[in-house]
């Protein structure tokens, strides 16, 4: 019997939109989605682990010459990592 596999699913509030078999595409498709709209580089974006089976984004503004200002602030996206229903990530 194989261990079960993990599937990271991205949320946005209490919504799942999004489900990937690694934790660095899950963030890459995070980051994506938070800047879809909008100009990136006026925000700086990283990953905090408040739990070892949950991500969330967190956020911060960047002024005009790219120098992060102000406070870290979470976002409401996060990632939950949760077992595969069948034993498969897929």
């Amino acid at each position: 019997m194989t261990p079960p596999s993990t599937v990271y699913v991205l949320m946005i509030g209490d919504r799942p939109t999004a489900a990937a078999t690694t934790l660095q595409a899950a963030q890459a498709q995070g980051i994506a989605a938070e800047t879809r709209h909008g100009d990136p580089h006026r925000r700086e974006l990283r990953w905090d682990a408040p739990r070892s089976d949950e991500w969330r984004l967190m956020g911060r503004r960047r002024d005009e010459n790219g120098v992060a200002r102000g406070r870290w602030s979470w976002t409401q996206r996060a990632i939950h990592a949760v077992p595969s229903a069948d034993g498969n990530a897929s």
